[in-house]
């Protein structure tokens, strides 16, 4: 993230708070998710009928540097794929996740994925075309034969807090979506300066009840947060010094069911 970035935020009356939760030790049990944070918790096995998505985000063009991913139905990079504009980084990132073996492939872009000074340089949508789907603003997409409905948000919309688009495709997407792909953090209490976002994102989750928002931007502030006010789940994936996030998802009753956050060892 450049450093000015982040927009301070003033807190609202009805903000999502964030309080610790009981760790459950095995499966997903009576649509409480399974939530696994610890460095040296095992990436459980891929459940029948579940949707296993694998998530990265902010390798800044050290996406070589990552251990073997996960096998999934899905591979997302939730932006910052290069460091300070590197079209060298983003050519070299595409031409690595080319050859991944995951069935679909989703990129958004971040704040690093773009030349400041000569915006017209980097053109991610050619960049990764016949690569991965690059989604644009508002842009919804149904992945996993149809399972897994998508949306994401780019980072202008993101920087200038326009969710304009985002709000629209919410409203009149049937059914709703499953996952919402921003590059920003929300806003959310208790949790530090890692989490101190956008309200406007945090807002739309509220409003539509998105059962997952999967984000980066804040390296510091990977984790997962499981809030009191609301059944969604929010998961800083920033894969800066860190493991792949893997989220399982349950197609029929619209919930996580199992986040695998591995925290580093020191």
């Amino acid at each position: 993230m450049w450093m000015g970035d982040e927009r301070q935020v003033a807190v609202q009356e009805q903000s999502i708070q964030c309080q610790p939760q009981e760790r459950p030790m095995s499966s997903s049990r009576n649509g409480i998710p399974l939530l696994l944070e610890a460095h040296d918790d095992p990436l459980p096995p891929q459940q029948p009928s579940m949707v296993r998505c694998v998530m990265i985000s902010d390798t800044h063009g050290k996406h070589h540097q990552l251990p073997p991913l996960p096998d999934g139905d899905v591979l997302f990079h939730l932006g910052d794929v290069a460091n300070k504009g590197s079209l060298q980084d983003i050519q070299s990132f595409a031409s690595w996740i080319r050859d991944l073996p995951h069935a679909e492939k989703i990129v958004i872009d971040g704040n690093h994925d773009r030349d400041r000074s000569r915006p017209e340089r980097i053109n991610l949508e050619k960049e990764y075309e016949g690569v991965a789907t690059f989604l644009r603003d508002g842009h919804v997409v149904e992945l996993a034969s149809g399972r897994l409905r998508v949306l994401g948000v780019r980072w202008d919309s993101c920087e200038r807090e326009d969710y304009s688009a985002a709000s629209t495709a919410l409203q009149t997407t049937m059914d709703g979506i499953d996952i919402l792909l921003t590059h920003k953090n929300p806003r959310v209490e208790g949790r530090g300066h890692g989490w101190h976002g956008s309200s406007q994102i945090t807002e739309l989750v509220q409003q539509f009840q998105i059962p997952l928002h999967c984000f980066g931007h804040v390296h510091y502030g990977r984790g997962i947060c499981n809030p009191t006010t609301t059944p969604s789940i929010m998961v800083n994936c920033a894969t800066a010094w860190n493991r792949p996030v893997v989220i399982d998802f349950c197609p029929h009753s619209k919930q996580v069911t199992m986040v695998h956050c591995p925290g580093r060892e020191w």
